[in-house]
């Protein structure tokens, strides 16, 4: 049997990641797909909206939240330097560079990844905690050499 505690851990290990695509330039080919919403700067739950901006050098990650937030979010594990505690407003912005923070670089794609973690208590997770995948993808495009 597994107890209410461990069920509760298990919620928030599962089901609750989405994965939101920053598509900063077209990939060629790919423009159909992102005129279909195929990349997803944005997504929106009952208790915050988060878009993502992709920066020659970061991420930004807007949070807009229906009710004032005092809880924590953090870009990469919990020790992460990319954490912001909320002080009762609606609106923040969390910088994460792309080099550090937990962004993990795919040279085959291109893209860059981390994980966003949003807390709604300061101090303690809750079933109601979000975590999402953020990424950002970037065209390179064609470097002659030479």
């Amino acid at each position: 049997m597994v107890s209410l505690y461990k069920r509760r851990l298990l919620g928030l290990a599962t089901g609750l990641v989405l994965i939101a695509l920053s598509h900063c330039q077209p990939l060629d080919g790919d423009t159909a797909a992102a005129k279909q919403n195929k990349y997803k700067p944005k997504f929106v739950t009952p208790k915050v909206q988060v878009s993502l901006s992709c920066k020659s050098d970061k991420i930004m990650v807007t949070m807009n939240f229906t009710e004032p937030f005092n809880g924590v979010a953090h870009a990469g594990d919990k020790e992460s330097p990319c954490k912001l505690r909320g002080i009762g407003d609606k609106n923040y912005i969390l910088n994460v560079p792309l080099t550090s923070c937990g962004t993990r670089h795919e040279q085959s794609s291109g893209n860059f990844i981390n994980t966003l973690t949003i807390r709604f208590h300061p101090s303690l997770e809750l079933e109601g905690d979000e975590i999402k995948t953020i990424i950002c993808k970037f065209n390179t495009g064609s470097i002659n050499v030479g």
